[in-house]
């Protein structure tokens, strides 16, 4: 796998400058052994790969899930991201982040969210194939903690339209986020248009 390519990467080129070294036991004394920051480490460096003193590194960098400590941002991502949170403040149409498995759109979501103002009201749900149209109501009226009729469909989300437009009147930012909405259905995807 990609972590175990770059693991041993990092291990060989640790051993490479160990034996460049004239005193490996020197890199040892200089960084002391470190305790875990997260769950995404060992809790000290006996257990931890032997690249982490060499390159002063508290932890893993190839851990399983990501903490928000762990965003690297680009200029570019930077800027993209600037880019989204003007055009949330500062327009209607519908913004969508498009791009490949894997290169990063929820932690960009997930640091939109952690830029927003406190004026923006937000919703955020992950969405997947399998929610109707009656799930996708219930997801956005927990979002925005809102008391829920279940009347029948058409009545859940007249009132979602109403607390929204009623929210538009006031100075607060109507931001529903869906991570994966690709996979909505056509249906579920009307029901946001109508909504917002």
């Amino acid at each position: 796998s990609y972590k175990a390519r770059c693991t041993r990467k990092l291990e060989s080129g640790l051993r490479i400058a160990n034996q460049n070294s004239n005193s490996s036991n020197e890199l040892q004394t200089r960084h002391p052994p470190r305790k875990a920051v997260n769950d995404n480490t060992t809790t000290d460096n006996r257990n931890a790969p032997s690249y982490l003193a060499h390159y002063g590194m508290h932890r893993a960098p190839f851990a399983e899930r990501l903490t928000e400590d762990m965003y690297f941002s680009t200029p570019t991502h930077t800027q993209r991201l600037d880019i989204l949170l003007h055009l949330t403040q500062y327009s209607d149409e519908l913004l969508l982040v498009v791009g490949n498995d894997g290169i990063g759109k929820t932690t960009i979501l997930n640091q939109f969210v952690s830029r927003a103002t406190p004026t923006w009201k937000i919703c955020q749900i992950s969405a997947h194939p399998l929610i109707d149209e009656e799930q996708l109501a219930l997801r956005i009226s927990h979002g925005f903690n809102l008391p829920v009729e279940v009347d029948d469909l058409e009545s859940m989300y007249h009132s979602l339209k109403r607390y929204l437009d009623g929210l538009l009147t006031t100075t607060q930012t109507v931001v529903l986020l869906i991570d994966n909405a690709h996979q909505l259905g056509q249906a579920c995807l009307r029901r946001i248009m109508e909504i917002s």
